[in-house]
């Protein structure tokens, strides 16, 4: 049997109590970084954890789930340097100007039609 064959199987026998740990470690590593990170919103200082979003500070989150699937835990212990604190409503009002902003740009380079 092939390794790959064996963890696929392995999996499959053990799947709850291999998601169950991975839950449990997530939640523990996010509790942790959000402590690391100040345990509040850095623009408005909101501090209750479960609305506290680890953002990507130069808009590059899609860079991450285009070369890998992984949890956003994953990349905030690799770059903590890349991501800021944000509780929910900041982490939304930071989304809406930077697709505002760029509603805006495509209409100045459409080409006029006449």
């Amino acid at each position: 049997m092939s390794s790959r064959t064996y963890n696929a199987q392995y999996y499959q026998n053990h799947k709850l109590d291999m998601d169950a740990t991975a839950i449990e470690w997530r939640q523990k590593e996010r509790k942790r970084l959000i402590k690391e990170f100040g345990g509040k919103c850095i623009k408005c200082s909101y501090d209750n954890s479960i609305a506290l979003d680890f953002d990507h500070v130069k808009n590059d989150g899609w860079s991450d789930k285009k070369r890998h699937r992984k949890n956003v835990i994953f990349w905030v212990k690799q770059n903590p340097e890349r991501f800021q604190l944000l509780c929910k409503n900041c982490n939304w009002i930071k989304e809406y100007h930077k697709r505002r902003l760029l509603s805006l740009c495509r209409r100045q380079v459409q080409p006029k039609k006449d």
